[in-house]
């Protein structure tokens, strides 16, 4: 399969996914928002996609709802907001404890693997808690 085709495949399976979230968000108990679970499925699935690999399955999975400024104090993010985001916009801020590698660089011959750069063992993610979309991810040691 060539990397052009993995990579519009995971276009087409992310707007398919993105699409179920919007459409089970009627059924959230915050009305307008995803529910907490749907938060967590959307953290799961990032924890494991594009440059970073689980290398254990996450544990000790957190969400929490908040107002983004809340959040990017919790997580130490300070700076400009971008495009459509207010400080008190809701989003989820979901946590977890795991072991991942980060892998990157160059494109590889077909059929090769990337080495893993690093590891880490907590990764957070802040969602839009009325789309599901990431504002921002953060991982630490």
């Amino acid at each position: 399969m060539s990397p052009i085709f993995k990579f519009r495949r995971n276009i087409l399976l992310s707007k398919v996914f993105a699409f179920a979230v919007l459409l089970a968000a009627s059924c959230s108990t915050n009305p307008g928002l995803i529910s907490e679970q749907q938060a967590r499925d959307i953290a799961l699935k990032a924890s494991n996609s594009g440059h970073l690999k689980a290398l254990e399955a996450p544990s000790n999975v957190r969400t929490e709802l908040l107002t983004l400024e809340t959040a990017k104090k919790r997580i130490g993010q300070s700076g400009e907001y971008r495009d459509r985001q207010t400080p008190d916009m809701k989003v989820w801020l979901v946590t977890m404890e795991g072991t991942w590698a980060i892998s990157g660089g160059p494109p590889t011959p077909e059929g090769s693997t990337q080495t893993p750069q690093a590891t880490f063992h907590q990764y957070t993610i802040m969602l839009n808690a009325m789309t599901g979309e990431i504002i921002s991810e953060m991982n630490t040691s």
